[in-house]
């Protein structure tokens, strides 16, 4: 006996024979000798007299075909075409080389091994693709959707045995599949435009590594064209006064633009175009495209106009792309473009010299808003000067408008609340006295009459309500400048002040004001509609994509939006932004006039006390007349501040009170907390009465107030309570702590500086951690004004000699009384 370590000696037998009418194939296991399994784990066989001890992978290979004929008497298979295709094909290459399979000539000559040509024919029509797959092997043709060979014999009268590829072929079929081929008779259609296009950008390509695609005329005409390349440029005018808005969408028909544009939105991945074809969309480039088509729609440019004007302040809402662009090919900003936005980004960037005409020095801050207001005018912009009040907005705008009558010649025009005008004129003469100023003031007869002067004017000052029956002559001017003071005025864009504001012709136009919104965001689209007319778009489209979402909808998005696009056209400082460059005490003067009917009657008192002036001193003698004079003195101060205080029937306003008024506005939308001092406890009266209407509850302190009430009401205001605290200036000038003020007010001037100083230390010392600020307020051509000039003109005597207690009054001539009462 002998043993091998070797494979069996075993072979399979393929031959064709008739049965039944018709071929059919038969297999047969072959061994030279009788063989017999040894063990029961089958790795162990006797053939003949030698024991083979085959390896466990030619084990493993052989073991099916052992299994099936190891049936007692079992020696043969009969098999069909397909079988026999399966077996010589498939089964057989894997283990050829431990079975062997042995076949006739005539057989032999049947088989067809060749490799796989695979074709696919593509056909277009009626809105589909029709595709018929061929796997070809030599000259044999297989149609993978007809009936295999068995049940169709008429398939293959050649009777050929086709050794077929079958991963290669089920790679194919997978990828029409993928396609979304369905099967129709003996063809593939696909029929969804989605996946035709799919078919021809992605898969058709994988397709034509695998097999050859042929085309009909049809389907050949069938294209897939490129995206547009879409050039959008950004440039300035020739003439610099404009932007020149450039668009291009190269190689895309004006009549496919707007399908392309939804497509885009849609984010869908193609169009038909009109000739059937179809055009890829541009994915990649979508967000800051329609970012920038929606913006030109608001701007009211369609998406492909060749080129167009825009407004220069375009540029600065397109800030974010503007700094995004470099990553996007298809925007190209000029560069002057990217400069100026980058200059109004950062004022200081450019740099303007102070006028000559100027007098005082302006913080550093205050340099700041004057070269941002010079950049704005050299770019042909207006804006919103937003400082905390205190800080200095008309200095700024003295600055400025003094800075452009120095280049041009050209008035400027302020417009300002009634009270606030010849305060303006105040500060002009203060800061820029050699600058020609005038106010347009007087009745219609007066102020028509000198409009032929405000050309040879630096700066004309008029009222909202003078503007309302003056804007036919003033409308006919073109300004330099037009500055809105306390621009709040025009928040309601239907009523008359904005309607008559918005007719002035300006090169420029700004707006002033501590609080630009009080309300709503109309407020500042009004505002906005004045400085930069259509800059926040219409106001019905304002209050779509930014009031209503963040006031409804409380949109971050939105309000980040809004704040992003205003932001180069609004400067806004508060004091603790500026608090280094800032004194512990900002004093402010501020000067008013009187109503008509207050002047009236203070004209008619002052002239009547001149003569009781004379009449006393010529009977008493000046040393004994001080009391009377006093008295007469008193009375014209109580005029300035409201007739009613020793006039009960009166029932006018009053110039200072509407002053007053303004300025708590101011206050409290700016959040302060404000002390207001007076020595008429009866004009204390009238203002609480007036605060109460407007909803504000003031504390409040005179002589008559019991001590505990004084602690109870300092108490609960230090520790946040009220806005308002009104103060007799003999009552509370001392000993109160009122730190939980951060400004004072002090509503008529007291002969005595020192007690107004004594006034200002109760919110002003130990404890306060804000800046405070102090407003002195004058009505001018009056008692205040002389007995102010007189102060200042005696500064040292009030300084070094007054004591409190004693006024200014007891160190004066005769002469400076009777100046007192003169017209």
């Amino acid at each position: 006996m002998l043993i091998r370590k070797a494979i069996l000696p075993v072979s399979l037998l393929l031959s064709q024979v008739t049965a039944n009418g018709g071929s059919e194939f038969q297999l047969e296991f072959l061994s030279e000798e009788p063989l017999q399994q040894m063990t029961a784990s089958r790795n162990v066989y006797l053939v003949g007299n030698t024991f083979y001890l085959p390896s466990h992978d030619s084990l493993r290979l052989i073991e099916p075909i052992l299994s099936i004929f190891n049936t007692p008497g079992l020696r043969h298979l009969q098999l069909s075409r397909d079988e026999a295709i399966l077996l010589v094909g498939e089964i057989m290459p894997g283990i050829q080389s431990v079975c062997p399979l042995k076949m006739d000539d005539r057989l032999a000559g049947l088989i067809v091994n060749e490799p796989l040509q695979a074709t696919v024919e593509l056909d277009y029509n009626e809105a589909s693709l029709r595709a018929a797959v061929a796997f070809n092997y030599g000259h044999e043709t297989i149609n993978p959707l007809a009936a295999p060979a068995s049940d169709n014999p008429e398939a293959n009268q050649n009777n050929a045995l086709i050794i077929r590829r079958q991963d290669q072929e089920d790679e194919i079929l997978q990828l029409m599949n993928q396609a979304g081929f369905v099967r129709q008779g003996q063809h593939y259609r696909l029929t969804d435009q989605d996946d035709i296009f799919g078919f021809l950008t992605t898969i058709s390509t994988q397709l034509a590594n695998l097999a050859k695609i042929s085309r009909t005329p049809a389907a050949a005409a069938l294209q897939v064209l490129p995206a547009p390349d879409v050039r959008l440029g950004l440039s300035l005018s020739n003439d610099q006064d404009s932007l020149i808005l450039r668009q291009q969408f190269i190689g895309l028909p004006a009549d496919e633009r707007a399908a392309y544009l939804q497509a885009l939105r849609e984010k869908r991945s193609f169009i038909r175009s009109f000739d059937g074809n179809y055009r890829r969309i541009r994915l990649e480039d979508r967000d800051v495209l329609l970012q920038l088509i929606d913006l030109f729609k608001l701007w009211g440019v369609e998406p492909g106009v060749a080129e167009c004007r825009l407004p220069r302040y375009r540029a600065l809402a397109m800030d974010t792309l503007l700094i995004q662009s470099d990553t996007y090919n298809m925007l190209d900003i000029d560069e002057a473009v990217r400069t100026m936005v980058r200059h109004l980004h950062e004022p200081g960037a450019l740099s303007f010299k102070l006028p000559s005409t100027l007098r005082g020095k302006l913080r550093p801050y205050q340099k700041t808003g004057f070269q941002w207001l010079c950049t704005l005018d050299y770019y042909g912009l207006g804006g919103i000067l937003a400082d905390d009040m205190g800080l200095g907005k008309t200095l700024q705008t003295i600055a400025f408008v003094a800075r452009l009558w120095q280049q041009s010649r050209r008035p400027s025009l302020i417009i300002a609340p009634t009270s606030l005008v010849y305060n303006w004129l105040s500060e002009f003469e203060k800061f820029a006295p050699r600058l020609p100023v005038m106010i347009l003031d007087g009745n219609r007869q007066q102020r028509a009459s000198r409009l032929g002067e405000i050309a040879e004017k630096a700066c004309v000052i008029t009222s909202y309500s003078l503007l309302r029956r003056d804007i036919e002559d003033i409308g006919t001017i073109t300004f330099a400048s037009c500055f809105l003071d306390e621009a709040q005025n025009i928040k309601n864009p239907e009523d008359l002040n904005a309607r008559s504001v918005k007719q002035i012709k300006a090169d420029r136009c700004f707006a002033l004001t501590g609080t630009p919104i009080e309300n709503s965001l109309t407020e500042l689209w009004s505002i906005f509609d004045f400085i930069l007319p259509g800059y926040l778009y219409s106001q019905r489209t304002f209050q779509n994509i930014y009031e209503l979402p963040i006031i409804r909808e409380d949109s971050p998005e939105a309000l980040e939006a809004l704040h992003r696009q205003i932001l180069p056209f609004v400067l806004r400082r508060m004091k603790k932004d500026v608090l280094q460059e800032l004194p512990d005490k900002i004093e402010t003067h501020t000067i008013c006039d009187m109503t008509d009917e207050q002047r009236l009657i203070y004209e008619k008192f002052l002239q009547k006390s001149r003569h009781e002036l004379d009449r006393e001193v010529t009977e008493n003698g000046y040393a004994k007349s001080q009391i009377f004079i006093l008295a007469l003195l008193t009375r014209l101060r109580q005029i300035c501040c409201h007739p009613n205080l020793f006039l009960p029937a009166y029932e006018g306003s009053s110039g200072k009170l509407q002053l007053l008024e303004e300025l708590l506005a101011d206050c409290f939308s700016a959040g302060h907390r404000v002390l207001v001092f007076s020595q008429f406890t009866s004009m204390l009266d009238i203002i609480r009465r007036e605060q109460r209407t407007l909803g504000i509850d003031p504390f409040y302190i005179d002589g008559q107030v019991p001590a505990e009430e004084r602690v109870s009401q300092v108490q609960r205001f230090n520790q946040g309570e009220g806005q308002l605290f009104l103060v007799s200036l003999r009552a509370g000038g001392t000993g109160l702590n009122l730190t939980g003020a951060d400004t004072v007010i002090h509503f008529d001037p007291w002969w005595n500086p020192a007690v107004e100083e004594q006034a200002t230390d109760r919110a002003y010392r130990i404890g306060q951690e804000n800046v405070v600020q102090v407003f002195k307020l004058y009505t001018r051509h009056s008692i205040e004004e002389k007995i102010q000039n007189l102060q200042r003109k005696k500064q040292h005597l009030v300084d070094s000699i007054i004591k409190p207690g004693q006024n200014l009054l007891s160190k004066m001539t005769l002469e400076e009384v009777r100046s007192l009462f003169e017209p």
